[in-house]
């Protein structure tokens, strides 16, 4: 017998998987030379004790929307946050 909860799981499952294989298929193709490169990088701060709460990530982008004519777009997103507490998640299905 299913209990409950794990029936849920499954309907909502379900559900997410039949909503997403409903959508349009693509009409139109677009030919071009078009190229984005990502750099991404996450960490913790070190200290003596070892991983602080302090962490960082950098992210930088590079779009060329027509290659040969240069850099159309560049993007930086640096970040520092700080970990309240402890992240413990647990999966059951």
């Amino acid at each position: 017998m299913i209990r409950r909860s794990r029936f849920r799981t499954l309907a909502a499952v379900l559900a997410i998987s039949v909503c997403g294989s409903l959508s349009a298929p693509a009409v139109a193709t677009d030919d071009n030379d078009r190229l984005w490169t990502i750099f991404s990088t996450t960490d913790a701060f070190r200290s003596d004790d070892g991983p602080s709460r302090w962490h960082y990530w950098f992210d930088a982008q590079a779009r060329y929307f027509d290659l040969g004519s240069g850099i159309n777009q560049y993007l930086v997103r640096p970040g520092i946050g700080y970990e309240l507490g402890e992240l413990n998640f647990k999966l059951k299905l």
